[in-house]
């Protein structure tokens, strides 16, 4: 019995002894978080829980993969990370996780000072100045300006200076500007001391910390010039319409008015189109105002300034548009090249030809002084021989003049001509305007059996607008092609009640209408704008609203066209009708709606069936990482149902299809023309956007070899 209790007496003894030598090596550090970065590249809580591992700065690690996928603007807007990295703005930074110690592009360490040559130990001397382990400081950064025009960090490295500090953030050096350009473009911000700068540049190049946008509430005046300077402008000619309305002489002068700037060149008024006489011709100018006026009598009487010939170019024309990325320049009048025929249309401009537009001309110096002409003392010429003529060139394209202009038309020989010139220059007789229809092109495209006839310039009616649109045929009409022969065993009444069938043409009734399998458009006469041609009509403002839904505005403006005018004053707003039938999809706007018809509404179209897939939706939901993959109709596979269910996205069970897809499965592509690619998985896919939708790169152009 002794003995076992020596025994656990011993073992007792050791354990004990065991326990305190771990103890020994066990750091006990505060629960504090003030997270520090280790020279392992990882972040610890604290420098206590760092332990070993060498702080290498204050505040978080930065890790710029985690920026892989993020989308930042491109916004300079700097910030300055714990790293001692400049990032362009804080999204940028955020990304990466660093802490952002203070706005604006972090200060270049000072190099420190080169260390004296050993000399003997100096002779005791009288107490010296506070050193800052006599004032001890937090590395904070809550830059203070000091009265003495110097940058503290911190309030406290002021107190240790015992300088006074005239306000918080950093001071602002008027030097700082000298060689600095900045635009002349007032967009005021307030700086940290109190004065109103022109905008951000003029008070970046000073160091000042700007507190906001706009003028300070209680403005200063800089310290340089203690009366507001007067506004001073050059006397050159270069107008631009003020935010007010008014056209002044250039931005200088518009600034000093305290306006921004609208646009470049003279302001539109209406007004002084009152009492004008123009024709109704359609020949389209872009004014400065981005506004398409329909000949440049009509943009003249406002007094805006011209930017081009044509149609103006609208983006916002080019919202839900399904375009492919396919590159086939195409030059707009605006001057901007454009990557295919697509991109350039959905904006409305006018396209002045199939390439891309020429690059700017450089800017001509001043040529240099020519040298004095000398006369040469013999009057005779130079010996060259008189050169031998040349046989006449044969017939070529200069010999048959054609301007660039786009205006398809499909000759009788097939084939498609770029404009009418071309095809008299070819000695081929147009047979109809547009492209001409190729059915070749829709061996590659599934189309629906849905029954929405269309009426092609080829006067062929095609089942729905996919079946005629992947022929590359201009569509004419909705409805069907109007055939005269119908007629031939139908008796109708000679009573003139006109109506105007989707043909563009005016039938004297509705039988005479219906008989040719045309749809009825609306009651009354058609419009036909080329009966406005030639036509003066005066730009009174006296609206009238015709037959077609649309305002003209005037009795003259609406007469000269034809149409059957159906009361004064402006038309009424078309209502977009759309049933009760909940049927959700997802638009290329990225906006769920309740049915297709209120996506065509909202002037988008369908990307896929179901709901939209929105990620946001899972920040509160966890789901087992059980695999039982999902697809959902957007084309992404999910892990498992619940993966997909809190994006919101409609799916189906099982994996999503790999490999290539058919039309009928990219909703997207469904109606776009044959036109073969090779995919970099050695498929040849219909399209390029068949070849995205399957998750494919296009590698070449035309089948794979």
């Amino acid at each position: 019995m002794m003995s076992s209790s020596r025994g656990l007496r011993a073992t007792a003894v050791l354990s004990a002894a065991v326990i305190l030598s771990f103890l020994g090596t066990v750091r006990a550090c505060a629960d504090v978080y003030e997270p520090v970065c280790g020279s392992d590249g990882k972040t610890y809580p604290n420098a206590c829980a760092a332990g070993d591992v060498q702080v290498a700065y204050q505040g978080k690690c930065a890790d710029k993969k985690a920026c892989i996928g993020k989308v930042c603007t491109t916004e300079w807007r700097p910030v300055c990370g714990a790293d001692g990295v400049s990032y362009p703005n804080r999204c940028e930074a955020e990304c990466t996780g660093v802490t952002i110690v203070s706005p604006g592009q972090c200060q270049p360490k000072s190099s420190p000072s080169p260390s004296p040559s050993p000399s003997p130990k100096p002779s005791p001397s009288p107490k010296p100045s506070p050193s800052p382990a006599a004032c001890p400081c937090t590395k904070e950064l809550n830059w203070q300006c000091g009265k003495d025009g110097k940058n503290y960090a911190n309030p406290c490295l002021a107190r240790c200076a015992k300088v006074e500090v005239d306000y918080a953030g950093k001071c602002a050096d008027p030097e700082g500007c000298k060689g600095k350009f900045c635009y002349e473009l007032y967009r005021p911000v307030c700086g940290a001391n109190g004065v109103t700068y022109s905008n951000r540049c003029f008070a970046e190049c000073t160091g000042v910390t700007i507190v906001s946008n706009g003028t300070c509430q209680s403005t200063k005046s800089p310290s340089p010039s203690p009366s507001p300077a007067p506004c001073r402008c050059s006397r050159i000619k270069a107008p631009v319409c003020g935010k007010d309305g008014k056209t002044y002489a250039n931005g200088c002068m518009a600034r000093c008015s305290g306006t921004g700037i609208a646009y470049p060149g003279n302001c539109a008024d209406p007004k002084g189109c009152e009492g004008k006489v123009c024709t109704m011709d359609w020949r389209p100018v872009c004014g400065a105002n981005k506004v398409t006026y329909s000949n440049l009598c009509m943009a003249e009487c406002t007094g805006v300034t011209i930017a081009y010939d044509g149609q103006c170019a609208d983006p916002k024309g080019c919202i839900g548009k399904v375009c492919t990325m396919q590159y086939k320049p195409v030059c707009g009048a605006n001057g901007v090249t454009y990557g295919n025929l697509c991109l350039a249309a959905c904006t409305g401009v006018t396209i002045v030809s199939e390439s891309a537009c020429p690059a700017p001309p450089p800017r001509a110096s001043r040529p240099p002084r020519p040298p004095p002409i000398t006369k040469s003392p013999s009057p005779k010429r130079s010996p060259s021989p008189k050169p031998s003529p040349s046989p006449k060139p044969s017939p070529s394209p200069a010999a048959c003049p054609c301007t660039k202009e786009l205006n398809w038309q499909c000759g009788k020989d097939g084939k498609s001509y770029a404009n009418p010139c071309l095809a008299r220059c070819a000695k081929v007789e147009v047979d109809y305007a547009g492209k001409c229809a190729d059915p070749a092109g829709c061996a590659a495209v599934t189309c629906s059996d849905e029954w929405k006839p269309v009426c092609g310039n080829d006067r062929k009616t095609y089942p729905n607008l996919c079946n005629a649109k992947c022929t590359g045929v201009t569509i004419a009409y909705e409805g069907k092609c109007a055939d005269p022969a119908g007629c031939k065993d139908i008796a109708c009444t000679l009573d003139y009640t006109p109506v105007c069938g989707n043909d563009g043409k005016t039938y004297g009734n509705a039988c005479a209408a219906n008989c040719t399998g045309v749809t009825v458009a609306y009651p009354g006469q058609c419009a036909d704008p080329e009966g406005c041609k030639g036509k003066v009509c005066t730009m009174d403002w006296r609206p009238v609203c015709g037959a077609n839904g649309e305002t003209y505005g005037n009795r003259c403006m609406a007469e000269c066209t034809g149409v059957t005018i159906v009361s004064n004053g402006t038309c009424p707003a078309r209502r977009c009708v759309c049933d009760l039938v909940r049927a959700p999809v997802c638009g290329f706007d990225g906006k769920t709606y309740d049915n297709a018809c209120q996506a065509e509404c909202a002037k988008t179209t369908t990307r896929y069936e179901g709901k939209c897939a929105d990620p946001k939706g899972c920040w509160t939901v966890r789901c087992m990482t059980q695999l039982d993959p999902v697809c959902g109709n957007n084309g992404e596979e999910y892990r498992n149902e619940c993966f997909a269910t809190c994006t919101g996205v409609s799916w189906t069970r099982g994996p999503c299809p790999k490999g290539k897809l058919g039309a009928e499965s990219c909703k997207a592509c469904a109606e776009l023309p044959l036109k073969p690619v090779c995919g970099d998985d050695g498929i040849t896919y219909g399209t390029s956007c068949l070849a995205e939708c399957s998750n494919r790169k296009v590698v070449s152009e035309g089948e794979c070899v």
